[in-house]
């Protein structure tokens, strides 16, 4: 829109100006609805001799050609002879040059102006009288737009999903920012004594380098002396009067005050009325009171103004609740309710302004930070992916490769761990981003959010890696930072969803609590019958005990993670997946069954060569409660020997002293005179007990008792996958030990509790070593086997779930995975997440074997 050219008279817009008092004087009543660029006809005017509507122009003056016309008065520009620049002219309309008070009023908005230097008041140069009696005064020419213009333009290009901006860049916030200089300007005005009496959009304009003016001073009031315009002075302490009766203004924004016509309790809380429907209208789209003048008049002189939120217009967007709350303010019906002038309304709003100008830039930190999030998540996924592939690297080689050939390898771990390193630095910076914010504007919900999403991946993160400390850190700054965004995920309740086959099962829940340093399952509640769905459950760890007439109880540990859900639902599967339930007697007394489910393999960084955390999917099976003891591997080999398989039981029978080879080497099992094999010493001069574990045999030994086993119980047994080794120890919560997070020696048989002479010990001798499903012996006595071959990333786990796989029987030289802690090994080793390897046909005094079986009938 171009820019209109202005003097102190602005031609009236869509908001009609009206004089009028209880005797009907309506000598200033300008109804017109004209356009801000209306302009008037050039008739009347001869520019060659200097005369306008008649009149003859000082000789100091040139006439350039018509602006405005208005109410009372006609805008000419004109050219300064003397000061040679060019000025417009306010020139009191003829048919009015006869009347004195309209005179009086005309001379009084010149010489008010003229005493009121502000840069948001429009400068008076010059003034007198022409022959014949008109009168006129000289003023800077402006050229701008009425405040009134740029709104409707704001509002056209606004939505209500967002404030828009007009064609010369006027926002909701640079708006506003004139508004806030514009009351200044009236405040000046305040400050000196004057009234202004007609605020409102048509009568403020703002400029093209940012300038703002408020306009036309018509209806000013001068402190003191308003009958005598002549020879009024401005007033340092204001009491203003007027005639009583009369009512001046524009209806739409006036005061009640001045719509009840009491002109003596006028006061710069009247122009604050007018300044606060001005702003009313920036926000809402309408003024206060909308309608016939008579309706406006009277609604101002019964009623309080409508709430601003109410009446907006639904095209524009909610506007700041602290701005709307500056506005009511500011047009409250009783005057001493309202800020006391205009200045102190500039000052609410300026602190607004202030405040939105820190959000706004503590908003952009934002912003600029964001991307951070999204590259930390790609530096961590890019880490992962890097050290996979050394592992499988690795994997490809012996470990008594060369260093040249393992070089590559161990630079992808080194550009993993430089990667883990800067997504710890970036997560330092965003942390520092939403600070910066936050100090820039304390309250930002952007800021506290950005904070509160980051602290939320973080506690996560911490509680998946048991780091207690710093999760009840991150979980204390989430709390800080949360604006109920994250009320859900704090409280942590989940749900969880359990079916059996078959149905009807019991379930009970016992949660997990901390006693001496032991996670214990203590009762909480009947969760029903099987079919469970959706059941609500606190988030934590959990033993359900299932159990249903005529089947083994069966124990089924859940973990529920924060709004997690615990359904039970096979990767592929669209349903959850039926828990089988034993029937009474197809479980021997120490067979422990470990139900079909997720379990959280891995993610311990103290445990050596630990898997990545990763959920994992086993189908169910069944591990023997303790390791193979010696009473049980004598009944083998003795077995062997009664059916003529002697030569395969010397192959069998446990060495000591070195590898098995064509060197027979020393055996703790001695063949009796009646031929059978009993207990005798290892080469350490240990002497060997029934009931401890079997040690010194070597993979192929203990496929050879898994086999036995198989053939005398009609039950298919097997060494465990290192997988199926690790749920049966840990559970599905991913707690270090078997018992939890905490380590006491005095719990499991490792080599800080060694007694001189007493080796591995009983299986049964350290009761405190069990597991969830009480598996027992897994963090100390001894380790064993595992069928599958090892290596460094991990059994392969496809689409979430663990097929279990054994090595080739005729590979010699691949490692085989082995598992758990021993009586030989320090208590820092008895960790459930810790691998280890051996050669198939390594002896050594620490590793045995242990049996598991999939799901099925037990033969009778």
């Amino acid at each position: 829109m171009a820019d209109d050219t202005h003097s102190g008279l602005l031609l009236p817009d869509r908001e009609t100006s009206v004089v009028d008092s209880f005797t009907v004087d309506l000598e200033l009543d300008s109804n017109a609805d004209s356009q801000d660029t209306w302009q008037p006809s050039m008739d009347d005017t001869d520019e060659r001799v200097g005369t306008y509507d008649g009149w003859s122009l000082p000789p100091r003056y040139e006439l350039l050609g018509a602006i405005a016309s208005g109410g009372m008065g006609d805008v000419l520009r004109v050219r300064d002879r003397v000061m040679r620049r060019v000025v417009a002219m306010k020139l009191l309309q003829r048919r009015f040059s006869g009347r004195p008070r309209l005179r009086a009023r005309f001379e009084r908005e010149a010489r008010v102006t003229g005493q009121l230097e502000h840069p948001g008041i429009v400068s008076v140069h010059d003034m007198g009288e022409l022959p014949g009696g008109g009168l006129w005064f000289t003023m800077k020419e402006i050229r701008g737009r009425t405040l009134s213009s740029v709104i409707q333009e704001l509002h056209a290009a606004s939505t209500p999903d967002g404030w828009g901006a007009t064609s010369d860049g006027f926002t909701l916030g640079r708006l506003v920012e004139a508004f806030a200089r514009i009351c200044e300007a009236v405040g000046y005005a305040h400050s000196r004594g004057v009234l202004h009496r007609d605020i409102k959009p048509s009568n403020l304009m703002v400029g093209p380098f940012g300038e703002v003016l408020v306009m036309d001073w018509g209806l000013a009031r001068v402190a003191d002396d308003v009958d005598d315009p002549e020879t009024a002075e401005l007033a340092p302490a204001p009491v203003y009067a007027t005639r009583m009766g009369e009512v001046v203004g524009t209806p739409a924004y006036m005061s009640p005050e001045q719509a009840l016509g009491r002109t003596h309790a006028l006061a710069p809380t009247s122009d604050v009325f007018g300044l606060g429907a001005t702003l009313f209208a920036l926000l809402a789209g309408r003024p206060p009171f909308t309608g016939p003048v008579d309706d406006i008049l009277m609604a101002l002189r019964t009623e309080s103004a409508p709430s601003l939120r109410e009446v907006a217009l639904p095209s524009l967007p909610v506007p700041p609740d602290a701005l709307v709350d500056i506005c009511e303010h500011a047009i409250r019906r009783q005057p001493d309710e309202r800020p006391a002038d205009a200045s102190e309304l500039g000052d609410a709003v300026r602190a607004w302004l202030d405040g939105t100008a820190r959000r706004e830039r503590a908003r952009a930190v934002v912003e600029r930070a964001g991307p951070l999030v999204a590259r930390i998540d790609e530096v961590r996924l890019e880490a992962r992916r890097l050290r996979g592939e050394a592992a499988r690297r690795l994997d490809a080689l012996s470990v008594r490769a060369s260093v040249a050939r393992k070089r590559g390898a161990w630079a992808l771990e080194d550009r993993a761990e430089e990667l883990e390193k800067s997504a710890v630095t970036l997560g330092v910076e965003l942390e520092q981003a939403g600070r910066a914010a936050l100090e820039l504007d304390a309250t930002l919900p952007d800021a506290h959010a950005f904070l509160a999403d980051h602290y939320q991946r973080s506690l996560v993160d911490a509680e998946a890696r048991h780091q207690s400390a710093e999760a009840l850190r991150l979980e204390a700054l989430l709390r800080t930072h949360d604006r109920g965004g994250h009320t859900a995920f704090l409280t942590g309740d989940g749900a969880v969803t359990l079916h059996t086959d078959p149905p009807g099962a019991e379930v009970r829940a016992f949660r997990y609590v901390t006693t001496d340093r032991r996670l214990t399952p203590v009762f909480d509640r009947v969760l029903g019958t099987t079919p469970l769905d959706k059941v609500p459950l606190p988030r934590g760890s959990w033993m359900l005990e299932v159990a249903a007439g005529g089947c083994e109880p069966v124990r089924y540990p859940v973990r529920i993670g924060r709004l997690e859900h615990w359904d039970g639902v096979r990767p592929g599967g669209s349903a959850p997946f039926p828990i089988r339930l034993p029937k009474v007697g197809e479980l021997g007394p120490d067979d422990c069954y470990v139900p079909a489910g997720w379990f959280a393999a891995g993610g311990d960084p103290e445990a050596g060569d630990s898997l990545e955390a990763q959920q994992v999917w086993l189908d169910g099976f069944v591990m023997r409660r303790y390791p193979v003891t010696n009473r049980e591997y004598l009944a083998f080999l003795n077995d062997l020997v009664a059916t003529g398989r002697g030569e395969e039981a010397a192959r069998w029978a446990p060495l000591s002293g070195r590898e098995r080879s064509g060197d027979a080497g020393t055996s703790p099992y001695v063949l009796s005179d009646s031929g059978t094999y009993v207990l005798g010493r290892d080469g350490a001069g240990l002497a060997w007990q029934q009931d401890w574990p079997v040690v010194l045999v070597d993979w192929w030994s203990a496929l050879a008792f898994a086999e036995w086993e198989s053939q005398r119980t009609g039950r298919t047994w097997r060494l465990p996958d290192e997988l199926e080794w690790e749920k049966s120890a840990r559970g599905v919560d991913g707690r270090y030990f078997p018992w939890g997070d905490f380590i006491d020696p005095t719990w499991c048989r490792v080599v800080e509790t060694l007694v001189e002479g007493v080796g591995p010990g009983g299986v049964e001798s350290t009761p405190d070593d069990e597991s969830p499903y009480g598996v027992c012996n897994m963090a100390g006595s001894v380790r064993t086997w595992c069928w599958n071959l090892w290596e460094k990333a991990g059994p392969p786990v496809v689409g979430g779930v663990r097929v279990p796989e054994m090595a080739d029987v005729e590979d010699e030289e691949g490692f085989r995975s082995v598992r758990g802690g021993s009586w030989l090994a320090p208590v820092r080793v008895a960790r459930s997440g810790m691998r280890t390897v051996g050669k198939p046909g390594q002896l050594i005094r620490a590793l045995g074997l242990r049996l598991c079986a999939a799901v099925g009938p037990r033969p009778t």
